[in-house]
């Protein structure tokens, strides 16, 4: 072995030592060599994440196995270059399956975990593929690249296993080979490893660039130059990635905070602290000591929680204590005196400290009555104590993730999983929780507490009543703690003395009475239990009693009493009072019981007085006072949250309870009791709060945008300071109106079959109701109130449909037609009103409420929102013909639908397919099981309809009308071709449709259309076509046959018939015409590909089509595989290799005349798509994910439309050549310049770009080159999908900077992202601009309701309404370089501002690799054009002419 061989066997044993020697050896004994990746994935699929779940874990086998078959393929090169090393390989695989056995205990993480093996499959290197190419001799800088995969694989599997492992305290030496300066969190150290495995692709890619310059024998003098700055660019490369590395080395600690708020806000805890701290106050100086010296906590205390409860245990052990008591026995007090002492233990109180971790739990506050608010709070909680901790950290930034959905905080799965994974990591953590009995889904609270047993030393301090079933289940006998009487007496008699003392000091107790007396009475009406003796204690300084009665009314106390009786002894003393403050109190309690949240102070101060239909609320000059003394010490404030708000709650849940009960009692039991006017009943209570938040949104809320003007979001903070009452109002007044119609049965609540109101009452409702509803202000106002303060209005549908009906039905005293008033009718229309901007509109109205005031009224009509005067939206798909009947009548909807708007810009053809219905009914009910010989005799009466439409004036019209037949053989046979039964149980075919850009032509299947007026008849079109002769064709003439098979049961009895369709060979083509349709191409997307040009003439009124050339090619891909230049003889087309051209006229030799861009691989998500710009010298590429994202995969980065330059491309100068010259060259270029917005200067801005191009057309892409200037600016259309819009965007070259013209909203319709943009500037000062949303053809067709078809379509808007909305530049943005030859004058400038001539084609790319980039020079394939020496001297003569 070579001495290079030795050392590179050196560092790969040090890397394996040192992880071997980090893990743990709990670890270790998961660890054993495995021999081979089909060992591997059979081990791996008996794992229980994996096993347990059929499709989710099928899934991600199939994510582990795609990184797996990566991980041979390296191996294997490993072996062959370090020659009789298989043991690399069986230790590396060891490694991976230990690290997933360790993280297979966690469900979510192990989907999350093998999310990051697919990403980590995607960058690694595909080293097999190079060797094959290379030899097995490589160089070193390969055999070192190699081995430093080695390296970071093992980084990698280091930091997934440190996640997922136990603490056990020891400090384990970090490996020199991949230690860091300094701790770095999971996500960074993820990060550079992907930006490595990166770099070392970069290896790849520049050994194979070297050794095409050693086999290209014609260009032997330029190897040596193209290898030096091949190296050159990776040196540069190389010190760019260190010098970065270096700088995010040195962030590192500088963002450390921002990623704590960041996990923070992603955990979203609520106000955990505020209960405590309530607690904390009300607890009585030396009380709530008692529990501490009761033996079952001291057991608990003193507990050895060294090891996990065992796994199958169903019970808790001494490592969990419940301590359980009636209500108002004080466990709230006692579990925050716990915490504290459980805080302030006098050995190891630091520790102590960090792993107290706690949580109460209260109905009264939506955000602390569920199990997930309290893992949010446990696990903030665990993040404050453990922010400098890595293993924590490490922990929730792998947990976060921010790509699976676009969920922005943690979900409940995630929750348990990430607490078992911290709680295992820390010493000896105790949990407190109380009140779990106000937990709403406390049975799945108990579960997650033993899980955590199951994995954790993790302590219990519980606290509930005694009625919890979840709790009785998992406590044994002796692992529990009554609160009874006898156990809270000694506090009580405490905090009694003392208050009865300070009654006695204030004379407000007769002096005669003996204190010790006094207490003996009250200590035992309470019980035992504290909210009797602080309601009482409450009760008895009321300024209302004399000290006579205080006196009498303790010693009456004789026996011991419920809540209740004091609650009753309370209300009748307010029911003494005045009418007025009764009145006030009632209303109170009557927000309080069935508010659906919490209220605020000012909240419920404007619902009092919106209840008693006041404008304003200043009736009330001290409403904190007026609360306290009105509701006898029943309600108190607490301040809550960061901001200080101060919320009015009932003093104890038993309050709301007791209220609750008495109303619902009050419903069906009016006896007449005397507090009877202060306990409203539960539907009487709705209908009075329906109507208060009805009258306030009519009349105290703005009947306008909310931010004043148009245009302007809102301040959530300042609108709810100014109406407090608008978000609760807006929210829930349907969920009010709905609660008086239902009444409370066993099965819950359900309508009720009669109401307990009046016919006065209905029209006291009914009248608020339609006051809202009549003004189409204040209902526009109310529903942008609900998306600024985040609500939907998805819930409330069915609630306002259900009210509707029963006030038809069940309100007394009315007719049917009474019952039915406009009230009912425009609360059901109101209801479509809010499903249809919910389903259309719900992305833009959460990211821009107010756009409810813009062009939404224009999409969406309704007589509740506010009209919009300068947006007007005409759809222009196809309706049905209803003069067709019988056997031969059409479908409701066309099959398929392409449209094409005219290059002036004021016509747009549309061209639909219409099948019979007779055909539509066999097809719904086709089956996998079925042949599709069914559909034979379905194929005949189809009808193509070619329709062109006048859209320069508002109210578009016909100008051109033509059905016509299609041949039942041409259907018959398509079907054949490419009839498909899908995944999604669906039936798909290929309908090829195309328009020309003239729109004189088009074509259907693979005939051509071409139209023109009848000379004879004004008004009248005629249509001459001709069929493409494909069946002769060498290359596809078999799929044209009459022996062509189509889809049928397959042979095959043991596949299943939903996926027999994948046994029939399907077969596409695409048909695309020129623009003038002088030309059509004929493109054959699946392999193998092919391109076939047809030439179209026109001899004696008929068309004659002829072949004029064709090329195979490799795969298609993109949306538009194929496209013709606006004037040249020449087609461009993406491949899976990346972009080619072709200059089809030419007759040189066929590879001579095509020539190939970038070597660019297209992932299997990405879908390219091609353009040429207007002024035909420059191809525009847009790449997108089929998710949405923009991005490319590997060499080319950028968000923005790539711009390519021709102008020095072979095939684009042989185009040239073929088309005329420059004479008829420059002659077509000046026909295009009338309509086309090819120059724009740089001193212009967008605002003004409808003034200054009248009626010009902005198509998907415009490009504009000043190279004098040497500025490049491209001007392109973009559809932005979340939420909907469309967009005119202007980058340029030097100043790096981006215009935006947001020209128009589009809601969320199904097929939106199928449209084709196209602008037409307005012709003079009154003239509306004309955006056109065209369809293309899509690649599989299938049935449609019309309903869902909005497109084709033309939207007129006001140009100064998009002015207003111009966006200035933005910048610095590094612009997507576009190629050309800058004069010498300006190098200097260009290479000062970062950017780098690139030597082939022109292009230009940014020194900038976070930007576009199109990877440094490439040699062209092998099979490429290599011209003579008279071929160059002809092209380079030719171009300088």
């Amino acid at each position: 072995m070579s001495d290079s061989a030795n050392q590179l066997v050196e560092v790969l044993n040090e890397a394996r030592g040192q992880f071997l020697s980090s893990a743990s050896t709990s670890d270790l004994k998961l660890f054993a060599k495995c021999s081979s990746n089909a060992e591997f994935l059979a081990e791996v699929s008996k794992l229980e994440a994996i096993s347990s779940q059929k499709r989710r874990g099928t899934k991600i086998f199939k994510q582990i196995k795609r990184f797996s078959d990566g991980l041979e393929q390296y191996f294997k090169v490993i072996e062959l270059v370090i020659s009789s090393h298989p043991e690399y390989a069986a230790i590396g695989w060891g490694i991976f399956r230990m690290v997933l056995q360790l993280a297979g205990n966690y469900v979510v993480f192990f989907e999350k975990l093998a999310k990051v093996i697919e990403q980590v499959a995607i960058v690694l290197p595909q080293y097999e593929e190079v060797i094959k190419i290379l030899g097995t001799t490589p160089s070193e800088r390969l055999k070192s690249s190699l081995c430093q995969v080695y390296v970071d694989l093992l980084q990698f599997f280091q930091a997934v296993s440190q996640v997922f492992t136990k603490q056990d305290g020891k400090i384990k030496r970090t490996p020199a080979v991949i230690g860091a300066i300094f701790w770095k969190p999971f996500d960074i150290r993820f990060n550079d490893l992907l930006e490595r495995l990166k770099f070392h692709q970069g290896v790849l890619k520049d050994e194979i660039i070297i050794h095409g310059y050693h086999i290209a024998r014609d260009e032997r003098e330029k190897d040596a130059e193209e290898r030096r700055k091949a190296e050159d660019a990776r040196e540069t490369s190389r010190r760019a990635h260190i010098l970065s590395q270096d700088i995010r080395d040195s962030q590192v600690k500088e963002g450390l905070d921002q990623k704590l708020q960041h996990m923070k806000k992603w955990l979203g805890p609520p106000d955990f602290m505020e209960n405590y701290e309530n607690a904390q106050a009300l607890m009585e100086d030396d009380t709530a000591h008692w529990l501490f010296d009761t033996p079952e906590f001291l057991q608990w205390a003193s507990f050895d929680s060294n090891s996990p409860l065992s796994p199958t245990a169903k019970h808790l052990d001494h490592r969990a204590l419940w301590i359980r008591g009636n209500p108002g026995r004080g466990k709230t007090i006692m579990a925050s005196s716990a915490i504290s002492e459980l805080q302030s233990e006098e050995a190891g109180a630091e520790v102590a400290k960090q792993s107290v971790l706690y949580f109460f739990f209260s109905q009264s506050h939506s955000g602390k009555s569920d199990q997930t608010s309290a893992l949010r709070a446990i696990m903030a909680q665990i993040l404050q104590q453990n922010r400098k901790t890595s293993t924590i950290i490490d922990a929730i930034l792998f947990a976060i993730d921010e790509e699976s959905g676009g969920q922005l905080t943690a979900s409940k799965s995630e929750l348990i999983e990430l607490l078992q994974i911290c709680l295992a990591t820390l010493q000896s953590p105790r949990i407190v929780l109380d009140a779990i009995d106000e937990c709403d889904d406390n049975a799945d609270l108990v579960k997650t507490l033993l899980r955590i047993c199951h994995t954790s030393t993790t302590k219990l301090l519980l606290f509930s009543r005694p009625n919890v079933a979840s709790l009785c289940r998992v406590f044994r006998n002796q692992c529990y703690v009554d609160m009874s009487r006898s156990m809270v007496e000694s506090d009580i008699t405490t905090l009694i003395s003392r208050r009865l003392q300070d009654l006695l000091d204030e004379d407000m107790i007769p002096s005669r009475s003996s204190p010790e007396t006094l207490v003996a009475h009250l200590v035992k009406g309470a019980d035992g239990m504290f909210l009797w003796a602080r309601l009482m204690l409450t009760y008895l300084n009321s300024q209302a009693l004399t000290p006579s009665q205080r006196l009498h009314c303790i010693t009456s106390v004789n026996l011991p009493e419920g809540l209740e009786r004091v609650y009753e002894r309370i209300l009748a003393l307010i029911d003494q009072g005045g009418s007025a403050q009764k009145e006030f109190a009632r209303k109170v309690f009557l927000w309080l019981s069935h508010a659906r949240e919490p209220l605020t102070a000012r909240a419920l101060h404007e619902a009092i007085s919106a209840s008693m239909r006041t404008l304003d609320d200043s009736g009330f000059a001290n409403f904190d006072q007026t609360v306290v003394i009105s509701c006898g010490g029943l309600v108190e404030a607490r301040v809550v949250g960061g901001d200080s708000r101060k919320l009015y709650q009932f003093i104890h849940l038993s309050v709301q309870e007791f209220f609750l009960l008495n109303a619902q009692t009050a419903t069906y039991n009016q006896n007449g009791r005397i507090f009877q006017g202060i306990l409203p009943a539960r539907q009487e209570s709705h209908f009075e709060m329906a109507k208060a938040c009805l009258f306030y949104l009519t009349f105290r809320v703005p009947a306008g945008p909310l931010s004043g003007s148009t245009g302007m979001r809102s301040n959530n903070h300042l609108l709810s300071q100014t109406f407090a009452l608008l978000a609760y109002a807006s929210r829930y007044w349907i969920y009010h109106l709905h609660e008086m119609s239902t009444n409370c049965s066993e099965s819950g609540f359900v309508l009720a079959s009669q109401t307990i109101f009046t016919e006065l009452q209905y029209h006291e409702i009914a009248n608020s109701l339609e006051s809202f509803l009549k003004t189409p202000a204040i209902v526009t106002a109310w529903i942008e109130a609900l998306y600024t303060f985040g609500y939907r209005v998805r819930f409330d549908y069915d609630k306002l449909f259900q009210w509707c009906d029963w006030t038809r039905k069940t309100w007394p005293g009315l007719s049917g037609a009474e019952a039915d008033t406009s009230c009912c009718r425009d609360a059901t229309e109101l209801c479509s009103t809010l499903k249809r901007l919910d389903n259309e509109w719900q992305e833009t109205l959460e990211k821009e409420p107010g756009a409810i005031w813009g062009q939404i009224s224009a999409f969406a009509s309704s007589k509740f929102l506010v009209g919009n005067n300068d947006t007007l939206f005409t759809s222009l798909v196809p309706e049905p013909d209803p003069s067709k009947r019988g056997s031969s009548e059409l479908c409701k909807s066309a099959l398929s639908t392409i449209s094409e708007t005219s290059s002036t810009g004021t016509e747009t053809a549309v061209l639909s397919v219409w099948p019979t219905r007779y055909f539509e009914t066999l097809w719904r009910d086709l089956t996998p099981s079925d042949s599709c010989e069914r559909l034979r005799e379905a194929c005949r009466d189809w009808v193509l309809r070619y329709e062109v439409w006048s859209i320069q004036q508002s109210a578009t019209k016909y100008i051109c009308k033509l059905s016509m037949k299609l041949e039942g053989t041409e259907i018959w046979l398509l079907l054949r071709q490419s009839l498909r039964h899908d995944m999604m149980n669906t039936w798909k075919m290929q309908i090829p449709l195309s328009i020309s850009e003239d729109i004189k032509s088009f074509s259907a299947l693979r005939t051509v259309y071409r139209i023109s007026e009848n000379p004879n008849v004004p008004g009248e079109w005629l249509a001459r076509s001709a069929i493409l002769p494909l069946d002769s064709h060498p290359y596809s003439h078999h799929n044209w046959s009459d022996d062509r098979k189509g889809f049928g049961p397959c042979l095959n009895t043991q596949i299943p018939l939903s996926f027999q369709w994948a046994t029939h060979t399907l077969y596409e083509y695409r048909l695309v015409l020129a623009p003038q349709a002088q030309y059509a191409a004929v493109v054959e997307p699946s392999t193998p590909s092919n391109i076939a040009i047809y030439e179209i003439e026109e001899q004696a009124e008929k068309l004659i089509v002829s072949e004029k050339n064709s090329i195979p090619c490799d795969q298609l891909v993109g949306r538009l595989p194929c496209i013709f230049h606006p004037y040249l003889p020449l087609v461009a087309f993406c491949t899976c290799f990346g972009i080619s051209l072709w200059s089809f006229l030419s007759t040189r030799k066929a590879l001579s005349n095509f020539s190939r861009f970038e070597r660019m691989i297209f992932a299997k998500d990405e879908v390219p798509e091609i353009s040429f710009s207007d002024c035909g010298k420059h191809l525009v590429l847009t790449l997108n994910h089929e998710n949405g994202k923009g991005n490319i995969h590997p060499a080319v980065t950028y968000k923005r439309p790539g711009v390519l330059s021709l102008e020095s491309d072979s095939a684009y100068i042989s185009a040239y050549i073929e088309s005329g010259g420059i004479e008829s060259h420059q002659q077509r270029r000046n026909d295009m310049a009338e309509t086309s917005l090819e120059h724009l200067s740089e001193d212009t801005s967008l605002s003004n770009i409808f003034t200054s191009n009248s009626g010009k057309l902005v198509r998907k892409n415009n490009v504009s080159v000043m190279k004098s200037s040497g500025t490049a600016q491209v001007l392109a259309l973009q559809q932005e999908q979340k939420p909907g819009s469309i967009e005119l965007q202007r980058y340029n070259s030097n100043s790096g900077v981006v215009e935006v013209l947001p020209l128009t909203k589009l809601p969320q319709w199904s097929n939106r992202d199928q449209v084709d943009i196209t602008i037409r500037m307005p012709e003079s000062g009154t003239d509306s601009a004309k955006i056109m949303l065209n369809t293309s053809c899509p690649r599989w067709t299938t049935f449609t309701d019309n309903s869902e078809m909005h497109f084709p379509a033309v939207i007129h808007r006001d140009p100064s309404a998009m002015q207003q909305a111009y966006i200035p530049k933005e910048g610095p943005y590094h612009f997507t370089g576009v190629g050309f030859k800058p004069d010498s004058e300006s190098e200097a400038d260009s290479e000062s501002q970062g950017i780098e001539k690139n030597l082939f084609a022109g292009i230009i790319t940014t020194s900038d690799p976070s930007q576009f980039r199109i990877s440094s020079n490439r040699p062209k394939r092998k099979h490429s054009a290599i011209h003579s020496e008279e071929e160059d001297e002809l092209l380079s003569g030719a171009w300088s002419k």
